[in-house]
């Protein structure tokens, strides 16, 4: 087998052999020339050509992991290897290799639906949920088949500021087995009365007495530790309307960035959200959404212009 620490001879539309052949495959082994079909245009390959390409079949067998490798017997007869857990990529390279619906490496082992077939589609109110990007986007397709990325942030936020306006979490507060104590001083006292019924309507339990608050209860969405910073930042006067506490509350009890959802999980914001008025922004002015069709697609590509 040919060997080289360069890069692969490219192939004749230009691209790259994959990086784990360029050091088993010479460039100057094979030349460009070579790799072109016969002037008859009957699409066979030349003898380089079909060497090169069982070169690489070997190189890929060499470097799969032996529990992820299954050997199977081709359409004639040969035998091929597969790898089971490895999406095959799609390009435009000949038979045997990625986008001609067939294994990599087994030139008679081709890939159909029914492979992934078994695989149930999540479906909510006319969104199809595919998977999470970076723990932090819910990826989507809508009933035209656009391109949806949901910030699953942003999406929480929104949910959770619009119940808070309602008084949803007013009577559920989650009790503490140790009550949260902050010592306040008089002028946080003061403003504690100013803001008592806003607190219990967000879901506090809390009492003053002595200079010293008690938080027995606080709201579900939020950890204790959460719940203490939001009381600080409240009772500071950091937050001097009702809206601007509704807004840091449901910002520090929306689902954070980077927080992997189980898909049960990410079907149920994305429910909550498509219930939810002006669900296209956060309750800062962020964009929650994000929607490319066919056409933007095309033009992101340079497709079109």
């Amino acid at each position: 087998m040919p060997s080289s620490s360069g890069s692969a001879a490219a192939f004749a539309s230009g691209r790259t052999a994959p990086a784990g052949l360029r050091e088993a495959v010479s460039p100057s082994a094979f030349s460009v020339a070579s790799f072109a079909e016969d002037a008859e245009g009957t699409g066979r390959l030349s003898v380089d050509r079909q060497e090169f390409f069982e070169s690489a079949r070997q190189t890929a067998r060499m470097a799969m992991p032996p529990d992820h490798v299954t050997t199977v017997t081709g359409r004639d007869g040969s035998d091929g290897t597969i790898a089971e857990r490895f999406p095959v990529p799609e390009t435009d390279g000949p038979e045997g290799l990625p986008g001609t619906g067939e294994a990599v490496c087994g030139p008679g082992t081709a890939v159909t639906d029914e492979s992934v077939a078994g695989r149930h589609e999540l479906v909510v109110g006319g969104l199809t949920y595919l998977g999470q990007v970076a723990e932090t986007y819910l990826v989507l397709r809508d009933a035209s088949g656009a391109l949806m990325l949901l910030d699953q942030h942003a999406a929480h936020e929104r949910v959770l500021y619009e119940r808070l306006r309602k008084g949803a979490f007013a009577g559920t507060a989650q009790c503490l087995a140790l009550p949260l104590e902050l010592a306040l001083q008089p002028v946080e006292e003061e403003r504690f009365l100013e803001v008592r019924d806003n607190l219990e309507r967000m879901g506090f339990d809390v009492s003053c007495s002595g200079g010293r608050l008690l938080a027995r209860g606080i709201p579900p969405s939020l950890s204790r530790s959460e719940a203490g910073e939001f009381l600080r930042e409240v009772l500071a006067g950091r937050k001097d309307d009702i809206r601007a506490m509704f807004i840091s509350l449901s910002c520090k009890g929306a689902i954070k960035a980077g927080q992997r959802l189980a898909d049960d999980e990410a079907a149920a914001l994305l429910r909550q959200w498509l219930h939810t008025p002006e669900r296209e922004y956060c309750p800062h002015g962020r964009p929650s959404i994000l929607r490319w069709d066919a056409v933007a697609l095309e033009k992101l590509f340079k497709r079109r212009q």
